[in-house]
């Protein structure tokens, strides 16, 4: 039945979507993934679309057509509701995804927290889900990335390192570095995404390269030349090209980029990508080329004021 709700939202049918959602917590109150889902379609039937001049002037005249009456009877979820069933489905179900999707769906509800009460949040979370003094891989994943992207980088790196030191065994006399490299296979395949960032951050050139090519050629286990791993995020694979450019690999860093483009499904990412590639081309002074990157980036994501800019920037200069 889930199946079907996914289907249903893919499709855009989201009425139909939101009912099976509801038919599903109503039968199955403590099934994870489709409270995760309950809770994301509680969010967005919330929201409020921005309408045009005419549905406007319609609705100021009590005049509705068929879409406006189809968007204004749309199945919506009570954002209290999907807080409510989280809630009591941890009573007895104490999934870390369900925490995370609590504290979501606890922000989206109260845009006014400042990051300084999710912070303390974060720490709460974390303290009450320490099972003898190890905390659960996603909390860490989360509790992290929630850090580095409010620049608490400190206490980002504190979490991940005595998480990877305890949960890993690590030997406290020997590097960090050389432990986490030898045991790269068998740690958790986010973790060592996180370390990538980490390794680049504190300049560790060599450890940086090693990690990220795990990640972006070795992970899947499939070894072929120059193959992306199945499992390797976009963001990986961006900084690695980055880091072959600024050491003079060109040629690989433009190759991943293109593989990167061709596997990444988001068109914001791809058109920062094209961006990126374009930048590259300039630089060989290959401006032909470069400009039909940008052009291709702009063309799939009009908010990239960048990529339209460099574009113009170059039009102009070979006129």
């Amino acid at each position: 039945m889930q199946n079907s709700a996914v289907w249903a939202m893919n499709q855009g049918n989201e009425n139909d979507c939101g009912k099976l959602l509801f038919k599903i917590v109503n039968n199955w109150s403590d099934f994870v993934p489709s409270l995760v889902l309950y809770s994301n379609y509680a969010y967005t039937s919330n929201l409020k679309r921005t309408e045009d001049y005419e549905t406007k002037m319609l609705r100021q005249a009590g005049i509705s057509s068929l879409e406006m009456i189809e968007y204004d009877n749309r199945f919506v979820i009570p954002l209290s509701d999907a807080f409510e069933r989280i809630n009591n489905a941890l009573i007895t179900n104490k999934n870390p995804y369900l925490y995370i999707c609590k504290l979501d769906l606890k922000y989206k509800m109260n845009e006014k927290l400042s990051v300084k009460d999710k912070t303390a949040d974060l720490w709460n979370l974390l303290e009450n889900n320490n099972e003898n003094n190890e905390y659960k891989s996603v909390l860490v994943q989360y509790a992290v990335n929630f850090l580095l992207k409010t620049n608490q980088n400190d206490d980002a790196w504190s979490v991940f390192y005595k998480y990877v030191t305890s949960f890993y065994n690590f030997n406290s006399e020997e590097d960090f570095w050389i432990q986490f490299e030898k045991n790269l296979s068998s740690i958790d395949y986010n973790i060592v995404e996180l370390a990538s960032y980490f390794a680049a951050e504190q300049k560790l050139r060599d450890e940086m390269f090693r990690i990220s090519e795990y990640c972006v050629y070795e992970s899947s286990g499939i070894l072929k030349e120059n193959e992306i791993s199945s499992k390797v995020s976009s963001s990986v694979c961006m900084n690695l090209s980055d880091a072959y450019f600024s050491t003079g690999k060109v040629a690989k860093s433009l190759d991943l980029y293109g593989r990167t483009a061709g596997k990444e499904a988001n068109s914001k990412v791809r058109s920062e990508i094209y961006y990126r590639i374009g930048e590259i081309y300039l630089s060989l002074g290959e401006s032909a080329d470069a400009l039909r990157a940008l052009d291709y980036s702009y063309s799939i994501n009009k908010d990239n004021v960048k990529a339209q800019f460099l574009r113009d920037k170059i039009s102009s200069d070979r006129k």
